[in-house]
């Protein structure tokens, strides 16, 4: 069954992030009913302190291919909403995820893929950024594809 091209009944999870350690998971909830029905809610926190993200889910896609089509503002602050990939705290946890420290101010994404690309797939990079002065943290993370390939690159 399909509602204006999206599947009804078909449940759509989203992460949330860079949310303010003030936003809990009631007003997350607010904020997000009011593009659809949410079967769930949730501010991810750890030993009581919120860990600046969370998850909602719809109880259809509909909805979520409307909150991600705009920017979406919680707190006063402009949230990172994507679709949720599940599987990927396995991910974060796998040995193919190498930290990267001591960068360049002027080094890139783009430039890490191309530099670990040369010891194995390269499934992901990040150099990490201060959110309030758009500069390089001096640091990032590079994760290998799964596989041996990947782990033998983590190495």
């Amino acid at each position: 069954m399909e509602e204006r091209g999206h599947a009804v009944g078909v449940p759509c999870k989203l992460f949330v992030g860079g949310i303010s350690s003030q936003t809990n998971t009631e007003a997350l909830h607010l904020h997000f009913s009011k593009y659809g029905q949410l079967i769930d809610a949730v501010v991810m926190s750890k030993n009581g302190r919120a860990r600046g993200f969370g998850f909602v889910t719809f109880d259809s896609t509909g909805p979520a291919v409307q909150v991600l089509a705009e920017p979406q503002w919680l707190d006063g602050r402009l949230v990172d909403v994507k679709r949720a990939v599940p599987g990927e705290r396995t991910q974060e946890r796998s040995s193919n995820k190498v930290f990267v420290g001591g960068l360049a101010q002027d080094v890139t994404t783009d430039m890490l893929k191309d530099y670990f690309g040369a010891y194995g797939s390269v499934a992901d990079a990040v150099v990490m950024v201060d959110r309030r002065t758009n500069r390089s943290r001096g640091f990032g993370f590079v994760r290998f594809a799964n596989g041996a390939q990947g782990s033998a690159a983590a190495q």
